[in-house]
């Protein structure tokens, strides 16, 4: 018996950049993660408090799904909130190019880190950053920092046999 070759590739880290890419290419749709994004968003959006939903729905405001995989996400916060202008982020180029697919109608970007490249009036991240050790250190808000912003990171960290959120929140002046 010939012992087998040894690996040449060292599999991505779990949550690297490169394991995404490889996921979201080879196993997302195989999985229903297009139905658990949507499951998860549409739990957010629903469990929004009446000013933070009224904000979504007046005027244009910007909106950006931050880990947005293949933008089924994005989708439900454009159906819910139609005067928004709803953009979607990821890491993994695999994910944007099958959501620009999926929603051409909508704007999808792809950055090195996940890095937010310029100013949005709301960062949603949904059933994303549980995936991360330190997860409020994980999102680079890039443009969103500024000394007069006041941002709040809501952390989606378990989700209960009924489906509701356990979430936490932190404020952070920036």
């Amino acid at each position: 018996m010939t012992p087998p070759e040894p690996r040449t590739h060292a599999a991505p880290e779990v949550n690297s950049p490169a394991w995404w890419e490889h996921y979201l290419a080879q196993h997302w749709d195989r999985n229903d993660g297009g139905g658990q994004t949507r499951h998860f968003m549409q739990g957010l959006i629903a469990a929004l408090p009446g000013p933070e939903r009224e904000f979504l729905r007046s005027g244009a405001p910007s909106v950006l799904d931050w880990g947005c995989a293949h933008g089924e996400g994005v989708d439900e916060l454009a159906r819910a909130f139609p005067g928004a202008k709803v953009a979607g982020l990821d890491v993994a180029a695999s994910g944007i190019d099958a959501a620009r697919q999926r929603f051409p109608q909508q704007e999808f970007l792809c950055t090195a880190g996940g890095v937010i490249p310029r100013r949005f009036d709301v960062v949603i991240t949904s059933n994303c950053l549980e995936h991360f050790a330190d997860p409020l250190a994980v999102l680079p808000l890039g443009e969103q920092k500024s000394p007069e912003a006041r941002i709040r990171r809501g952390l989606e960290l378990q989700v209960r046999s009924l489906g509701q959120p356990k979430a936490v929140e932190r404020e952070a002046d920036h």
